[in-house]
């Protein structure tokens, strides 16, 4: 019965009228347009229909009551009774977090402390006493604050105290990081010992989580970003309270720690629909998680990831294990989406809103602007878009996405030609280190005169983390973002625009279009959020249409159940023994199948029976790996520390190894290791006499040999003309210490007078070196190659005798070193502490000159002496937020 009148209240006529009239008038209300009259004794009806909605069970019925509610507030904000009906209207929903902008009905004291208000006007004796208890439910008490939540945080944070793991499905906007960030904070003050393990998709998200940890934990609880195996002494994570922030990547070295030191109390896994990613990533973070599960069967696992269908059905099938799933489609900020297109008869922007009443229906509105839309539009996307933002969106927060790293720099500088330079102080940081650190040319210096900047996952950490602060203080207003969104970087705004939905040169998925404009709106500033999707012609449009009126919801499924399905995968890919991962996504499940049948075919044969493939698939498959893998001479206790390099080739390196003799894949010190030896000179010397430049260079081109990384290089990063030679001189500079302006001006320098293929006083070209540079370092240096001289360092690392690990220890401890940036141990002490490598050296450098410096610890001597370090401001600022100057 009940069921049946909230259906009747979601289609009222009246109600839905009303709804889109309120809609059209806010919307118009922003471009001085004419509002549409409403008659009170409807608005009322309206309410009414809306109070009801609010008590459904249902979100789509909760959401429609809470538009009513924000509209309600946006239009009548000064109306005391209708800030009355609004707050009803949240309070039944679950909106707890969005009463506080009826700042109408509280005293003043209450704005310092929303927890516990007091109203200025009663409701009625039966509301005050619904609304009270109502706020007091929704009220969570902490150690020394209370907070206040909606029903789905109120329900989470419930639990996340029970014995259970937890699966959780809910919008970006939803609020499900702050409880988990809060229930972290509480057991770390309560309890005297806690660990915790925190896994997030990629580098692009491990700054920006690890501070805000950092922001809101005692300074004595230990965040780390990477773990070091004791073997090199540079990890001593002793301690009763720590944390790892790590990605799937950096878990490995966890995985397989020599000591057991750590031991998580609490896993959270961020973003798990990534495990579906086919370029590998998936397969790996499958493998890690199903091995972290095993290894600590104690700890609580908790995942989280939007738009997420049956996610307690995705955790089963990752760690064999039920759960509790935590799930809402209710987002506590409503949504306004809107297609933008030029109108070239009247001159000016048409805004096409979606009806509420009728989804087939549009609100249309006249958008008049001061420039020649057809003109505009036959330019460039660039320029048509800025024009576009600068229209609708003069002077809010806004996010542009583009769906390629140049489009988004070329974008913000066509952006730049609607604006004023307007840069303030804090901003004016960022453009020194800019200077100083990348180089004066560098465009983002240009956008960031203009409070605009770019995103992307080739710029450095601490550019990425300054741009994300400055950002969510509203220092930059206009920032043009890539797909390091839709991986979970945390940027919403109010605005989201858009004119190619696409990753690169693939469509979004519909998954992937929600995920992205999920960013649009958030709870902390305002009650809506609006995404533009700019459609220059009719094709857009229905484009555009398509979009907006999918369902964002899906099954994740594992990207190795997804090869595993594929009707030629056993006959053809599976007993391809030269298939090449770089060209075929199914190599990675292919390695992921090597590796388990060699860790015991009952291993093997259990993960397929829970893949649901029958007998005769299964025994073709374990028939084949059998065949394929019977002549494997290394050890699965080696191969198991590289899950994601395909045994075999692993084995070809332990191979070579043995018939060429170790002598020759170590790094030997010398007398000449530091010498410049001509390369013509080569000849004259025997490997282990070389300096270390050669010694590394010919590692590194021996290493391709087996594994291809020029190739890794050219087909998944798409890095064109990258030989090995280059590699490994950009790895070499990496590894002392050059800064990345130090990297950037000597490879402008080498394509100027060298090469001869650049000028080095053109903006552009330099500008393309400099993201080359970036490109390399990210793709490349920290990431490719990092992962196959892991490799080497494991095989040595099994087939040396203790005194020869001590003898070679540098090619034992290289691939941390090379990821980090770094062969000096105090650098690495500092960057595995979560400070950023350009802020590492800054650091290092003033500690070389203390007296006795190698006697100290340099993190306790920045604790002591931080104040007083002679570093820009920004240093300064970025140690202090990290708590290491007090």
């Amino acid at each position: 019965m009940k069921d049946n009148l909230y259906e009747q209240a979601y289609h009222h006529a009246i109600f839905n009228k009303i709804l889109d009239t309120m809609l059209y008038n806010y919307i118009v209300k922003s471009f001085d347009g004419i509002s549409q009259k409403i008659e009170m004794n409807e608005l009322k009806k309206a309410g009414w229909v809306a109070s009801i909605l609010s008590d459904s069970n249902k979100d789509i019925h909760k959401q429609r009551a809470q538009i009513f509610g924000s509209l309600l507030y946006l239009l009548y904000s000064d109306d005391v009774n209708c800030n009355k009906m609004s707050y009803v209207i949240f309070s039944r929903t679950g909106n707890l977090l969005a009463t506080k902008f009826l700042s109408v009905l509280y005293d003043s004291d209450s704005k310092q402390n929303p927890s516990h208000i007091k109203f200025k006007h009663e409701f009625g004796t039966v509301l005050d006493f619904e609304v009270g208890f109502k706020r007091n439910e929704n009220i969570i008490d902490l150690n020394q604050e209370s907070i206040i939540t909606t029903d789905f945080q109120k329900k989470l944070w419930g639990s996340l105290f029970g014995p259970n793991h937890i699966s959780i499905s809910a919008p970006t906007s939803s609020g499900k990081s702050f409880i988990i960030q809060s229930y972290i904070k509480y057991k770390f003050e309560i309890l005297e010992k806690f660990n915790v393990l925190y896994i997030i998709p990629s580098k692009a998200l491990l700054n920006q989580v690890s501070e805000q940890f950092r922001r809101i934990l005692n300074k004595e609880i230990m965040i780390k970003t990477a773990f070091i195996n004791n073997q090199v002494n540079y990890d001593k994570p002793n301690y009763d309270k720590l944390m790892y922030v790590l990605t799937p990547e950096r878990c490995l070295n966890l995985l397989n720690q020599k000591n057991d030191s750590f031991s998580p109390d609490f896993i959270f896994i961020d973003e798990i629909q990534n495990i579906e990613d086919e370029e590998g990533r998936g397969v790996l973070l499958e493998y890690v998680l199903g091995d972290l599960s095993k290894i600590w069967p104690k700890a609580t696992i908790t995942t989280a990831g939007p738009n997420i269908s049956n996610s307690d059905v995705l955790f089963s099938n990752i760690f064999n294990k039920e759960c509790v799933e935590n799930e809402t489609s209710l987002s506590p900020v409503f949504q306004i989406k809107a297609i933008v297109s030029p109108n070239f008869i009247g001159n000016h922007l048409d805004l096409k809103v979606a009806s509420l009443q009728n989804k087939n229906q549009r609100l249309n509105i006249s958008v008049p602007v001061d420039f020649n839309v057809k003109q505009v539009t036959n330019s460039n996307s660039g320029t048509f878009l800025s024009k576009v933002v600068k229209r609708i969106a003069d002077g809010e927060q806004s996010i542009i996405y583009s769906p390629r790293t140049d489009f988004a720099e070329k974008w913000a500088l066509e952006h730049l030609n609607t604006l004023e330079s307007k840069a303030s102080n804090t901003l004016r940081e960022l453009i020194e280190y800019l200077k100083e650190e990348i180089h004066p040319k560098y465009y983002l210096v240009k956008c960031l005169e203009y409070r605009v900047a770019f995103h992307h996952s080739k710029l450095p950490e601490l550019v990425r983390k300054e741009i994300e602060s400055l950002f969510d203080s509203g220092e930059i207003l206009y920032l043009y973002c890539t797909s390091t969104l839709i991986q979970g970087v945390n940027l919403p705004a109010k605005n989201l625009f858009l004119i190619s939905p696409r990753k690169r040169s693939e469509k979004l998925s519909p998954f992937e279009f929600g995920n992205l404009i999920g960013r649009a709106g958030r709870i902390k500033d305002s009650l809506y959020g609006s995404i533009y999707y700019v459609a220059k012609d009719n094709g857009d449009e229905v484009l555009a249409e398509k979009y907006f009126s999918e369902n964002y919801q899906k099954d994740v499924v594992l990207a190795s159940s997804k090869s595993l399905k594929k009707d030629n995968f056993i006959e053809t890919e599976l007993k391809d023994r030269t298939l090449d991962s770089n060209k075929n996504k199914s190599g990675y499940t292919i390695t992921l199948l090597k590796h388990k049948y060699l860790s015991g075919e009952n291993e093997l044969e259990t993960y397929l029976n829970n893949k649901s493939l029958d007998k005769s698939q299964i025994a073709m498959i374990i028939d084949e790996l059998e065949s394929q893998l019977s002549n494997i001479e290394l050890p699965y206790e080696v191969l198991k520390l590289n899950p994601s390099v395909d045994p075999m080739l692993q084995d070809k390196l332990y191979k070579n190894i043995k018939e060429e003799g170790i002598i020759k894949w170590v790094i030997s010190p010398n007398p000449n290791f530091h010498k410049r030896i001509r390369k013509i000179d080569l000849e004259k010397y025997e490997f282990n006499d070389l300096s270390f430049y050669w010694q590394f260079s010919i590692l590194c081109r021996k290493i391709n040999d087996i594994f291809g990384i020029t190739k890794e290089t050219y087909f998944k990063h798409n890095i064109q003309k990258l030989y090995i030679g280059n590699i490994s001189h950009f790895g070499f500079r990496w590894l002392h210490n050059m800064s990345y302006r130090e990297i950037i001006e000597e490879d402008i320098n080498y394509y100027a007078n060298v090469r001869e293929e650049i000028n080095a006083e053109n903006e552009n070209d330099i500008n393309k070196r400099i993201n080359d540079v970036m490109n390399i370092h990210s793709k490349v240096i920290t990431f490719t190659l990092v992962k196959y001289f892991k490799v080497l360092a494991d095989i040595l690392a099994y087939s040396l005798s203790e005194e020869e690990k001590e003898k070679y220890k540098l090619i034992l401890s290289l691939p941390v070193m090379l990821e980090l940036g770094t062969m000096e141990p105090i650098m690495i002490q500092l960057i595995s502490s979560g400070i950023n490598r350009s802020v590492a050296l800054k650091v290092f450098n003033e500690f070389e000159k203390v007296h006795h410096y190698l006697e100290m610890d340099v993190i306790e001597w920045l604790f002591t002496k931080g104040t007083t370090l002679q570093m820009k401001p920004i240093y300064i600022k970025y140690l202090r937020e990290l708590g290491y100057i007090r």
